[in-house]
């Protein structure tokens, strides 16, 4: 409705008004996409032994207040992701 009183108008061509449309359509996308992820964040790291600095696979990571956790992979890396910020 808006991009046919803009043609009427002759502030922008049918051409323009079909990248306005795109842009617009991008932008909103973008906007619902960063408000899921609002006020989330992860939690990452890398285990190893303390004496030999040998990576740790097979550990768990668990946060019990918030019931959630990761186990490490085999070169001990871990990720724990969605998780509130403070």
């Amino acid at each position: 409705m808006l991009l046919k009183q803009l043609q009427r108008l002759k502030l922008i061509t049918m051409k323009h008004s079909h990248y306005l449309l795109f842009s617009l359509l991008l932008l909103i996308s973008n906007f619902i996409l960063a408000s899921t992820n609002f006020g989330k964040t992860s939690l990452s790291g890398k285990i190893t032994d303390k004496e030999t600095g040998t990576t740790l696979p097979g550990v768990t990571v668990y946060i019990p207040d918030l019931k959630t956790g990761a186990i490490s992979t085999i070169d001990g890396t871990y990720k724990i992701e969605n998780l509130p910020q403070t």
